[in-house]
């Protein structure tokens, strides 16, 4: 990859500063060289996930399918840009956070989503992903859009409560100019559905499944599908083990019980219909069983921004502890000498501490504390945020 640093100039962009960098892609603060104060944020594909023609064509012909989706609760994206032989996309600047992170944070504080408001961030990602599976072309060709990377990571929380679904970077549409070769499956695992996972063809009810995935997990505050190997992690997914989300979550309205297994249904046929059915019912069971609950955008701002919100750096001073007792002198019998034998403080003293590790099970309890995620079943880790 081309050495990025502030300053340089790409096409129509300046770089400033550096988001964030993970093993996919780099992702950068810039602004237009002239004419417009805005910031985008730009995304910087690895060279290996560019090393050929085909995949170059591919990279900007899904840049140019996500550029054609305008809806509040997807990522705008601003187009796909070749520079000097380096690649990137450039999007609208967000600021917020990622699912992933903002249920970390929570589970870190033992902490959780109401359920209603969980429902109603599980309805916002419906909306957008029910616009796109809907999406037609300028002369009326439908996209058969399927974003089929449906994961924690790829969802926003903007700090103004919004909900915004990014990167349709491995989308599937009928109209793409590349094609993706049979046989390659692409996505994170755990938010895989078993047809994704075992490489059949994806519809917009793989799309469905990962979205029950995100509610099962924003409702029990566990993951779903882990393990501690890939091959089992393989297994949980491609036979939808799934234990019932009121194991894991008590007092569930019947309606979101059901609705949230039935998203998790194996067979594709079993599943809610489309998208635009799932978006309806969660708007119903917000009407109709949560009718008192505030999960409005500004809302779930208030109450994220408290625990979201960076501990101060400051200094403290050291908690005041007893000074370790001086040496002890002890006389010999043989010699009358005094020898000294030295004294340990207790608060010195190497301890073992307990490790409080997740407790990981076949089914029918696959589950696993979010804040204690496996080496080695997330392959988005450190990926840049949004």
């Amino acid at each position: 990859m081309t050495l990025l640093a502030a300053g340089q100039v790409f096409d129509q962009f300046v770089l400033e500063s550096r988001l964030a960098m993970g093993g996919m892609a780099e992702l950068w603060v810039a602004k237009k060289v002239e004419g417009d104060e805005r910031r985008f944020a730009l995304k910087f594909p690895k060279d290996h996930l560019l090393s050929n023609q085909a995949l170059r064509s591919m990279f900007l012909d899904e840049c140019r399918i996500a550029k054609s989706l305008r809806h509040p609760n997807i990522v705008k994206v601003i187009g796909g840009f070749e520079h000097e032989g380096c690649f990137f996309q450039a999007m609208e600047l967000v600021l917020g956070h990622d699912l992933k992170k903002v249920l970390v944070a929570l589970a870190k504080k033992d902490d959780r989503f109401a359920s209603a408001m969980a429902v109603r961030i599980a309805r916002d990602i419906a909306r957008g992903l029910s616009y796109a599976h809907q999406k037609r072309t300028d002369d009326g060709t439908w996209l058969a859009l399927v974003h089929r990377d449906v994961s924690p990571q790829n969802i926003m929380i903007l700090t103004t409560g919004e909900v915004k679904v990014v990167d349709f970077g491995v989308a599937k549409a009928a109209a793409r100019l590349t094609k993706t070769k049979t046989g390659v499956v692409k996505g994170k695992i755990p938010y895989m559905a078993p047809e994704q996972a075992l490489a059949k063809e994806v519809s917009a009810s793989t799309d469905i499944f990962a979205l029950g995935v995100i509610l099962w997990e924003l409702l029990a505050m566990r993951r779903l599908f882990a393990a501690r190997s890939e091959m089992e992690l393989f297994r949980l997914v491609s036979e939808a083990l799934v234990p019932p989300i009121d194991q894991h979550a008590v007092g569930l309205p019947e309606s979101v019980r059901e609705i949230v297994m039935q998203m998790l249904a194996r067979r594709p046929s079993d599943r809610p219909g489309s998208m635009r059915e799932v978006e309806e019912r969660l708007s119903r069971i917000l009407f109709v069983d949560y009718p008192n609950q505030d999960v409005s955008a500004s809302a779930l701002a208030d109450w994220l921004a408290p625990r979201l919100a960076p501990r101060p750096k400051t200094k403290v001073m050291p908690a005041a502890v007893s000074a370790p007792e001086p040496p002890l002198a002890v006389e010999e019998p043989s010699t009358g000498r005094r020898r000294v034998e030295e004294v340990v403080a207790p608060w010195l003293a190497g301890r073992d501490i307990p490790e409080d590790g997740p407790t990981v099970r076949a089914s029918p309890d696959t589950t696993l504390r979010l804040e204690e995620p496996l080496e080695g079943t997330d392959p988005d880790e450190g990926s840049p945020e949004k």
